[in-house]
């Protein structure tokens, strides 16, 4: 748990760290497979938020489901 939760907080600093540094200036745009066009860091951020959500969503059916939740 101490590694997760070092990982999480690591991962988050770094992440200011680079958006302060400027580095996401130059950004090569995507398109995601549900069709959603990736044009900056932003919208990269929130690409990977709403990914996130969807597998915590499933993580709390499939719990739902064996009753752990």
């Amino acid at each position: 748990m101490n590694e997760l939760k070092h990982l999480l907080i690591d991962t988050v600093n770094r992440l200011e760290s680079d958006l302060e540094s400027g580095i996401f200036v130059n950004y090569e745009p995507f398109e995601l497979p549900i069709g959603f066009k990736v044009k900056n860091h932003i919208e990269a951020l929130q690409a990977a938020n709403y990914h996130e959500a969807e597998h915590s969503g499933k993580i709390l059916t499939y719990l739902k489901l064996l009753g752990k939740a």
